[in-house]
C-alpha cells in the first residue's frame, strides 16, 4: 500500500513586542502593528499562493501570547480551527527566560555568551548549558512526543504556529526522522523570522524539508529579526 503523502507547515508567530525588545522566552507579549498585518498576510498566502484551504488542515498552536494572537488572526481570515498544545510551548531558558538580551549580557554574561555563540554560528548545542534551563534533550523529546502522536498519524495536512524553538525542534526532527532519539551532536540551529513559513513533506516515516524561513509574500519593509 502506498504511503500517505502530506505536508507539515510551521509558521513562526508574527512580529511581537517581544521581538522589538529583544526578549528571549518568557510568557510572551502582544503583536506589533506590523505583526498584526503580517499574520493576516500569512493566511492570505496559504489561500492565494499554496491553494490551501486551512479549514481542511489539522491546526495546532503553542500557548504563548504572541502565538495565540497570530493563530487567532489566521483563524479569523481563513476559518482554520486551532488546537492549543502544551507540548508546543517554547523551551524554558532558565535564568535567561523572559530577560532581554541587554539585561542578560549585563547580569548573566556567561550564560548569554553561550546562547549567542550557538545562535550565531549554527553549531552544536553540546557546549550550551544555561543554569536552570530545560535540557535540549527533554525539549526535543517533548516535541517528538507531539510529532509522533499528532503529526505522524494524522491523515490531513498540518499547520503548527509556534515560537522559533519549536520550529528548530520540528525541522531537526523531520530532517533526522521522528523515530530517531535525540542526538546532541547533530541538533542544529535554524533561522526563522517572524511570520515566516516552513514546509516539510511527509511520506509515512520518511520526510524531507522543502524550505524554511520563507517570507517573500510579506510586504517589503524594514523588519525586526532576532536571528
Amino acid at each position: 500500500m502506498a504511503e500517505l503523502q502530506k505536508y507539515l507547515y510551521f509558521v513562526r508567530h508574527a512580529e511581537s513586542e517581544k521581538n522589538v525588545q529583544r526578549i528571549r522566552g518568557g510568557a510572551g507579549l502582544p503583536l506589533t502593528s506590523n505583526g498584526l498585518l503580517d499574520a493576516n498576510h500569512v493566511a492570505q498566502w496559504f489561500l492565494a499562493d499554496e491553494g490551501a484551504d486551512l479549514r481542511e488542515f489539522k491546526c495546532f498552536s503553542a500557548p504563548s501570547m504572541q502565538v495565540q494572537e497570530t493563530a487567532g488572526i489566521i483563524s479569523t481570515t481563513s476559518g482554520a480551527i486551532f488546537e492549543e498544545r502544551e507540548e508546543l510551548d517554547k523551551i524554558f531558558l532558565g535564568i535567561l527566560d523572559g530577560v532581554s538580551e541587554n539585561v542578560a549580557r549585563k547580569h548573566f554574561p556567561e550564560a548569554s555568551r553561550l546562547i549567542e555563540v550557538w545562535r550565531s554560528d549554527g553549531g552544536s548545542l553540546q557546549e550550551v548549558s544555561v543554569p536552570d534551563q530545560e535540557s535540549a534533550r527533554d525539549f526535543y523529546e517533548r516535541v517528538r512526543s507531539f510529532a509522533t502522536r499528532c503529526v505522524v498519524n494524522e491523515t490531513r495536512d498540518i499547520l503548527v504556529v509556534g515560537t522559533r524553538s519549536i520550529g528548530i525542534a520540528l525541522v531537526n526532527l523531520f530532517r533526522r526522522g521522528v523515530s530517531n532519539v535525540y542526538d546532541n551532536s547533530s541538533y542544529r540551529r535554524v533561522s526563522f523570522n517572524p511570520a515566516s513559513v516552513t514546509k516539510i513533506e511527509i511520506n509515512g516515516l520518511h520526510s524531507s524539508v522543502c524550505y524554511t524561513n520563507y517570507t517573500d509574500f510579506l510586504p517589503n519593509r524594514v523588519r525586526v529579526t532576532d536571528d
